[in-house]
């Protein structure tokens, strides 16, 4: 679905900059999220739109066995959160070399996107997985999980316009905003998991899950062509309450363009390769170890 997200990119939204070999090289093995110009958060041919955090995320399923081969209890976890945290905060230092080759905008840009600073992110994960798994903790009440899910969007909008700072041994120490948010969602998540059906646990809402890689490769076609299919009826450079407009009628269209083609993307290209890759994975079986067999081991 990526490499055909490429195609369909590529001759919707042709490069400005051209045909690029060495990008398309990079953006498809994955890598494009280790350099500011196969990022790009420079001037370049991005190859499909938002595939930074896909490149991210290859990166963690790559390391993701070892990973799970280590964090086999919630202790661990947080001993991975930790350790993340450092990585990250040592190579965005080491990482600042990159301003004596891009501009700042380029530069900062970069060292937030590249995994080791969406580390502890994926670190939160782990943690979120012994939690959710954890006998026991459970929402019983509708009304209680209503009121989580609540005060975690509303602390979520407040997060957003507040960076957290407190003072560490006389330092102001600024708490990163993806942290927070990410902590947060963790919260409405596991309300998700472990409390009663909610709106947002509906099955329209689940099957939107199903189709969120398509959905996400997707999404950008429809929010940059529908202003140019409307014949300007959608103005993007509006203000006041007719911008307030103008976004919803961007929202509704784009989610409607999305679900629909995603669900075609999702029958036609995603489930038949799911499909072949566990045809071609089950004819050489190979000893499954469970976590919690590690575990024992250790």
């Amino acid at each position: 679905m990526y490499y055909i997200g490429a195609l369909i990119y590529y001759v919707v939204e042709p490069p400005e900059s051209g045909f690029n070999l060495l990008q398309m090289l990079w953006s498809f093995a994955f890598v494009n999220s280790w350099r500011p110009e196969w990022m790009p958060t420079t001037p370049g041919w991005a190859v499909v739109p938002g595939g930074w955090s896909i490149g991210v995320e290859f990166t963690f399923y790559w390391i993701f066995p070892a990973l799970a081969a280590f964090v086999v209890s919630l202790p661990r976890a947080a001993i991975l959160l930790t350790g993340t945290l450092l990585i990250a905060a040592v190579s965005n230092y080491f990482g600042t070399i990159w301003l004596s080759d891009y501009n700042k905008v380029a530069a900062d840009n970069f060292l937030y996107f590249w995994f080791p600073n969406q580390a502890p992110v994926f670190s939160l994960g782990f943690i979120l997985y012994f939690l959710v798994t954890r006998p026991g903790l459970q929402i019983a009440s509708k009304k209680t999980a209503y009121g989580v899910l609540a005060a975690t969007l509303v602390a979520w909008l407040i997060a957003a316009e507040h960076p957290v700072q407190s003072q560490l041994i006389g330092l102001s120490v600024s708490v990163p905003n993806i942290l927070i948010a990410t902590s947060i969602f963790m919260v409405f998540i596991f309300v998700l998991a472990r409390g009663p059906e909610t709106l947002f646990t509906h099955k329209y809402i689940r099957r939107m899950g199903v189709l969120s890689f398509s959905a996400y490769v997707l999404h950008f076609l429809f929010v940059h062509k529908i202003p140019v299919w409307t014949g300007g009826l959608i103005n993007c450079k509006a203000t006041g309450y007719t911008a307030i407009a103008t976004g919803a009628a961007l929202w509704v269209l784009t989610m409607i363009g999305t679900v629909a083609a995603s669900a075609v993307a999702h029958k036609l290209i995603e489930q038949p390769a799911i499909n072949w890759a566990h045809r071609l994975t089950s004819t050489r079986p190979r000893p499954f170890v469970t976590p919690c067999q590690l575990a024992i081991r250790q």
